[in-house]
């Protein structure tokens, strides 16, 4: 299974739990994703009564054996439906999973989230819009994104930086949408799973829109100083996504194509064209 970071958020319980019956008709019922995999690997959903994320099993290769284990359990803590927290139970690849530790939001006087906190060290910080929705989840040892809504409920357009010793790079995109709705918007589920796991689980383009994203345009500036005179590297990509539905028109695969330049001091060095598939377990409620 390869690795890679995503270079592209129901909005999210942090504040308030928007019901899923104001999503989709309710003759047609909201649906939940239960399962899915990506190029991290397997994340296995459980819901509550009120069918809030409740639970997440996250399986992955070992290090010497394609053979899945159950990396991490993460249970979610709620009061009165708004996420304060998770609890992560870790494992490893011939150990179970370990004691539960603790990660919990902190909120300002308003009740808009501003960090995650485990263990009185701070995990990352979180930055919000008037209306209390996140619009950045900053860490500092891998990708940051933040982004900006549309009306809709969308993402308009995303940011990305990320860094170390000698080094920067910095990415954004645009993002178009499809008119079907995004399983993992229902109930919060995508921005649950956004705060527990980061990009691992998703970037924000895949779990926080309330439809489907079809296609993302983005370009990427890596910029190296150390050891000097040092380089940049630009890059431009285009992204589409394309979807397949089971026998019950529920999400099944979503394909991606992404198709990239790349320019180093202003010269360009090579093209190329990747695929990814995504595959899906959905249920209707």
């Amino acid at each position: 299974m390869k690795r890679f970071i995503l270079s592209l958020l129901i909005v999210p319980l942090f504040f308030s739990c928007q019901k899923a019956d104001d999503q989709i008709p309710e003759n047609n019922g909201p649906v939940f994703v239960t399962e899915y995999e990506n190029n991290y690997g397997t994340f296995k959903l459980s819901y509550n009564a009120k069918n809030i994320l409740s639970k997440v099993e996250y399986w992955t290769e070992g290090a010497y054996s394609s053979a899945l284990y159950l990396n991490q359990v993460i249970e979610y803590n709620y009061s009165n439906d708004k996420l304060t927290g998770y609890t992560t139970r870790q494992g490893g690849e011939n150990t179970p999973p370990g004691d539960p530790v603790l990660t919990s939001f902190v909120f300002d006087d308003k009740g808009h989230i501003t960090q995650s906190v485990s263990k009185n060290v701070k995990v990352a910080d979180w930055k919000t819009n008037a209306d209390g929705k996140p619009t950045a989840r900053i860490i500092s040892n891998g990708p940051s994104y933040e982004w900006e809504y549309t009306t809709e409920g969308n993402i308009k357009f995303h940011y990305q930086t990320l860094g170390g010793s000698g080094w920067s790079s910095t990415a954004s995109g645009s993002l178009s949408y499809h008119a079907d709705s995004n399983p993992f918007y229902t109930n919060g589920t995508g921005m649950a799973l956004y705060a527990a796991f980061g990009y691992v689980a998703g970037s924000p383009a895949h779990l926080i829109p309330q439809n489907l994203v079809s296609n993302i345009l983005s370009e990427s500036t890596m910029i190296i100083n150390d050891p000097a005179p040092g380089s940049t590297t630009k890059n431009s990509s285009n992204s589409s996504y394309t979807y397949t539905k089971d026998a019950n028109g529920l999400l099944k695969n979503l394909m991606m194509v992404s198709k990239k330049e790349e320019f180093l001091n202003g010269v360009k060095t090579k093209g190329s064209e990747n695929s990814y598939t995504y595959k899906f377990t959905c249920i209707r409620k």
